[in-house]
């Protein structure tokens, strides 16, 4: 995910000597491979998405991104759910002046309590910043081939 477009509007906006409020609502889904006609180009479209669907912690680091680039205000649009939102919500909680969440999972906590060492390792912000999660697909593609009108 990137915030590059938004980036070039503000420099332009200011460089015009205009002020703007500048939003984000990012597709919560990687879409590197997309083609000319964006998201819709991909063979997965519109059934088959939910492999390409962000984690919560790739939408907390593109709304940390967002902020610190000067946008304020930030939603997601196609593929976003209730979770992704939250992270937004848990990410900017010092900017928000410090309101955490109703149920905040504060990284994990919750794990350190859990009776397997290997889930124990798992708490903490480091863990889930880095992961690199799978598809959980066997043999899947990195990215796809996107179809073009014939």
């Amino acid at each position: 995910m990137c915030i590059g477009a938004v980036k070039k509007m503000m420099g332009a906006v200011k460089d015009a000597g205009l002020k703007a409020h500048f939003m984000v609502q990012p597709l919560a889904m990687w879409t590197p491979d997309a083609g000319s006609q964006g998201w819709i180009s991909l063979p997965e479209y519109p059934f088959t998405l939910e492999a390409r669907t962000l984690s919560r912690f790739d939408f907390a680091r593109y709304a940390r991104e967002a902020y610190d680039a000067g946008i304020r205000y930030l939603g997601g649009c196609c593929g976003t759910e209730p979770y992704h939102i939250r992270a937004v919500s848990e990410e900017l909680q010092e900017e928000r002046g410090g309101f955490k969440p109703h149920n905040c999972i504060e990284w994990g906590s919750f794990l350190a309590k859990n009776i397997n060492p290997v889930v124990r390792m798992r708490v903490g912000r480091k863990y889930w910043e880095s992961l690199k999660p799978s598809t959980g697909r066997p043999q899947s593609a990195a990215c796809s081939t996107p179809q073009l009108p014939a």
